[in-house]
């Protein structure tokens, strides 16, 4: 592994966007240090994050393969299949940067895990600590961070309340006209 080596994907190999995108792009202008490498499936996103000067390679060639298994760190936005699903995580630390935090359900619903079987609860919770536990995730709020973690069984020491990369424009003094007018 690379501790320098960071990959980077989204929208299951579909899309070069979102919070992943942001962050990737953020990361080459700003992080000379660090190696960012977009990993995709889809031949018009390669092409487009290499007009753009970046480090791209298609998840399922043998170079796309390498450098997920020898990165150091793996940003997604859904899941693994926005870098590589079919081999499973690499034991690199896995960021989970989402796509939104949105008010709909996932995971498992506290009301669910209420009406089942303690030993049942406990052995899932072992399932996805063991399966998650190079993972970190990220959320908005102290709010979220609480949802998620219950709703994933996810420990909340690996929950870390950052904001999302794609709305720190927001935030950010700018000399885009768009921007100026919203804010």
């Amino acid at each position: 592994k690379k501790k320098d080596k960071w990959v980077f994907g989204a929208w299951d190999g579909k899309l070069y966007a979102d919070n992943t995108k942001v962050l990737f792009q953020y990361i080459n202008e700003n992080h000379k240090n660090i190696t960012p490498i977009w990993i995709t499936g889809e031949n018009f996103a390669l092409e487009q994050v290499r007009s753009l000067g970046y480090l791209c390679y298609h998840k399922h060639s043998l170079i796309g393969l390498w450098h997920y298994l020898t990165a150091g760190a793996c940003f997604i936005t859904a899941g693994l299949g926005d870098i590589e699903r079919t081999i499973g995580n690499g034991n690199q630390k896995v960021i989970q940067l989402w796509h939104g935090m949105g008010i709909k359900g996932f995971g498992l619903p506290s009301e669910k895990i209420k009406h089942c079987d303690a030993e049942y609860v406990a052995n899932l919770k072992k399932v996805y600590q063991n399966e998650h536990a190079r993972w970190y995730w990220m959320s908005t709020s102290e709010e979220s961070k609480e949802k998620y973690a219950r709703s994933c069984l996810i420990p909340e020491n690996h929950m870390f309340i950052t904001g999302q990369p794609k709305d720190d424009v927001f935030a950010r003094n700018t000399s885009n006209a768009y921007i100026d007018e919203i804010r």
